[in-house]
């Protein structure tokens, strides 16, 4: 039966905003759950499982051209049991289908839109259908009347469809999980097919990687940084700084307000789909800290800085958690909050217009879809000379331009913000926030991880298993949640413990880590699930690739192995081999789309570092230092009796005045001075080797 409008479906009671974006759609959409899964198998009908978020412009496009057609609608309701999920609340429902729709067309996104079977197996997926066949796709009503005959008169064809995408993920699975014999490799030819693995798929005019659409892979920024990192060699660096260069000035970073979009439609990073996720922007703080830290160039710092400003003002809710996104659209259109007609800009902008037209290459008649994008090619310092002025002249120039501009923007009507706390995004700014405060030495950025930290673990963990949460959500309680959520924790406990000292974070580490082995795996597999083993997800997924963040199983490995420096108990050291083992292989053979993986294997293969030092202002020093996999240890009475590997022996008062740079355990000659000692850290994060 047609809703009427004003009649809200079955998602009105949750809280989730994109399913409440959908809650007044006439199709009788559910929320993803058991019953309404038993539901369907009781009718024995099909199931419509369309998957999205909040700041997706495609999902706002296709709810506008169907799902809010009453005749398509009606359609959906008579034949299908409809159920929207928000992909950033069920990662794990999204990463199942996403696999289907990967293996029946070779490409992904969203919206997703999956058919199962009444029984719930999936026979056919894919992504935005338009409402008129176009381009060789076929209209969504036209899919949804051939799936519906299919099943009334080939019921058995779709379900052999079915069997067979089951059997081609688990063969995926096990193909790229399996251990194959392999020759013994030296660390020169294991580097040697790393960095020609990623380099291949390197863009050397525009920097980063692949083809349009372009995604900043953040992962495999990184990847450079620490190809240069454990080789010293310079090309890897100037690749980044390449990359970060034309990334901060284009279209895709935002030059008024800060932040970085999700991607861009064009290969020069200038044409971007505006939506702003979290996960991106705290990414992007973390890779411009490590570059500064490393070269010290205060316009990294500036852009660091200029991120962290766009979190806390656009992104932060009262407590002090971050939102999940910012949407694409505003007023039912795309970008409209952040382009500009040229009339406004002469209105606005007045004498400064020219050079501002210039630099930004806006025109009269617009630089995208006849409006402008704030949009440059090169860095604004490298090209004050072209305009006759002074680098400090141009940047004031340029400011009281964004000045006004801002000004102008902040009386639009604002686009949309996804107000989830998503407990594995928030983690990661915490780590990202570590690195800032490192790199600049600014107290409040300390502060703001430290109290981010304390608000994810008071409200955001489940309190009879102590596992944590999917969301921070007051109006309703979260899901568990995923692997993700528990190790990207795990991963800001341990650095949060570098630059603090304080016990409590090695007793929250230990903690997490005991629940990531109970919770996430198994006797017979070296890695950890991204679901629960106790939650019945009917797809026991294991997470080894990259995505949009860096794979779990990827800082699990890291983790592991600092943690095995802290407490062994559980051998943590002997994990981290077994799944350094499993995985080395792909990572190997996929290394762009394992760059997480590659760069912690290489640390390993390097030796990840220990610091123990007398002194809390010798640790003020070397957080200045690109120090990946670092664990440091203020060696006082304090940690007396902790029962700390790397301490053992070295409790007594002459061992306390003794600096100790320590390689995967094993530590070279004290020193009593900390200058020499600061010396040999120089030499060493240079050389990559214990002299």
């Amino acid at each position: 039966m047609e809703k009427q409008n004003g009649t809200p479906n079955k998602l009105i009671n949750e809280t989730s905003p994109y399913l409440l974006q959908h809650a007044y759609n006439p199709v009788d959409w559910h929320p993803w759950s058991e019953e309404v899964l038993e539901m369907a198998k009781k009718q024995d009908k099909l199931i419509l499982v369309s998957i999205g978020y909040a700041a997706c412009h495609w999902c706002h496009v296709m709810e506008r051209e169907s799902f809010e057609d009453p005749k398509v609608a009606r359609f959906m309701n008579e034949h299908f049991v409809n159920i929207k999920v928000d992909r950033e609340e069920r990662p794990d429902i999204d990463m199942y289908l996403m696999d289907v729709v990967q293996i029946i067309s070779g490409q992904g996104g969203w919206p997703l839109n999956a058919f199962l079977l009444p029984d719930g197996r999936p026979f056919l997926a894919g992504t935005y259908y338009p409402p008129v066949e176009m381009g060789g796709r076929p209209s969504w009503m036209q899919l949804l009347n051939g799936i519906v005959k299919s099943f009334q008169q080939k019921r058995n064809v779709l379900e052999e469809q079915s069997e067979k995408i089951k059997g081609h993920i688990l063969k995926i699975d096990e193909k790229l999980l399996m251990s194959t014999e392999e020759s013994f490799m030296t660390f020169d030819e294991i580097f040697e097919k790393l960095q020609v693995n990623l380099i291949s798929n390197f863009d050397n005019e525009n920097g980063g990687f692949g083809q349009a659409p372009k995604f900043p892979q953040f992962s495999s920024l990184e990847l450079l940084l620490n190809l240069y990192y454990t080789s010293g060699k310079k090309e890897f660096l100037n690749k980044l700084k390449f990359t970060l260069d034309k990334m901060l000035s284009a279209g895709i970073y935002d030059q008024l307000e800060g932040g970085i979009a999700r991607y861009t439609v064009d290969e020069n990073w200038k044409i971007p789909h505006f939506e702003k996720m979290l996960y991106d922007n705290v990414l992007l703080i973390d890779l411009l800290s490590s570059v500064y830290k490393i070269t010290g160039d205060p316009y990294y710092k500036d852009y660091l800085l200029k991120t962290i400003g766009f979190l806390n003002n656009k992104l932060t809710n009262d407590e002090g958690c971050f939102y999940a996104s910012i949407d694409a659209d505003s007023e039912g259109e795309e970008g409209k909050y952040y382009t500009w007609h040229w009339s406004e800009l002469q209105d606005i902008l007045g004498k400064e217009l020219k050079l501002f037209a210039e630099y930004y290459q806006m025109t009269p008649s617009g630089n995208w879809e006849g409006k402008n994008i704030l949009h440059a090619e090169v860095r604004k310092d490298d090209v004050s000379s072209h305009f006759g002025l002074k680098v400090k002249d141009f940047y004031e120039l340029l400011e009281s331009g964004h000045k006004k501009l801002l000004d102008a923007r902040l009386k639009r009507i604002k686009p949309s913000i996804d107000t989830k706390i998503i407990v594995s995004w928030n983690a990661l700014a915490v780590s990202a926030l570590v690195n800032a405060y490192e790199a600049t030495q600014i107290e409040s950025i300390k502060m703001k991880a430290v109290e981010l930290f304390e608000i994810i673990c008071k409200h955001g963990k489940d309190e009879r298993t102590s596992m944590m949460l999917r969301l921070i959500d007051k109006k309703k309680k979260s899901s568990i949640g995923f692997l993700d959520d528990h190790a990207y924790l795990l991963d800001a406990a341990l650095k949060l413990w570098n630059i603090t000292q304080d016990y409590i974070y090695i007793e929250q580490a230990k903690s997490i880590a005991q629940i990531i082995v109970k919770e996430f795996s198994d006797e017979k597999e070296e890695l950890f699930f991204y679901a629960s083993i106790n939650q019945n997800t009917g797809y026991d997924k294991v997470e080894i690739f990259d995505n949009a963040i860096p794979a779990s199983n990827s800082i699990l490995i890291e983790c592991f192995f600092k943690l095995s420096m802290l407490d062994d108990h559980y051998n943590y050291n002997k994990r981290a081999m077994k799944m350094i083992e499993k995985m080395k292989n792909p990572i190997i053979s996929y290394t762009t789309a394992l760059s997480k993986g590659a760069s912690v294997y290489l640390l390993y293969l390097k030796g990840l570092s220990q610091i123990v030092v007398p002194e809390n202002k010798t640790l003020r020093k070397i957080e200045k230092f690109y120090h990946p996999g670092k664990i440091a240890l203020l060696n006082n009475e304090k940690l007396k009796g902790k029962d700390i590997p790397l301490l053992e022996g070295r409790h007594d008062k002459e061992s306390q005045k003794n600096y100790y740079l320590c390689k995967s355990g094993v530590c070279g000659l004290p020193l009593e001075n900390e200058t020499e000692f600061i010396k040999l850290l120089e030499d060493t994060l240079y050389n990559n080797q214990i002299k």
